[in-house]
């Protein structure tokens, strides 16, 4: 066997044996580095997408408790008025009745 026998790879380039195993070890560490290169990206991702979908969900949360105290404060300030109105108008039908039975009270009786 003469050591300085051509092999050709792939059609193309012509290598010596002893050149075959670096070029092997070439290879091999490029598709490691390319696999490693695809899982890092998809980690990267997976995150980018978790931290997004985390703080879609945060602002959501924010935005419904923020709606849910602004629709509380309106219900209670509601209240708060109707009670109000309720207050005058039973004080009001009061104050009728009184000066209504002040006015009965007050009138001349005839004999």
């Amino acid at each position: 066997m003469n050591a300085s026998r051509k092999v050709d790879l792939i059609g193309l380039i012509k290598f010596d044996d002893e050149r075959i195993t670096e070029v092997v070890v070439v290879v091999v560490v490029v598709v490691v580095v390319a696999i490693v290169v695809k899982v890092v990206v998809v980690i990267v991702v997976v995150v980018v997408v978790v931290v997004v979908v985390v703080v879609v969900v945060v602002v959501v949360v924010v935005v419904v408790v923020v709606v849910a105290a602004a629709v509380a404060v309106a219900l209670i300030i509601s209240i708060m008025i109707g009670v109000v109105a309720t207050t005058i108008t039973f004080i009001a039908r009061i104050e009728r009745l009184r000066s209504m039975c002040l006015c009965i009270k007050n009138k001349p009786r005839h004999t």
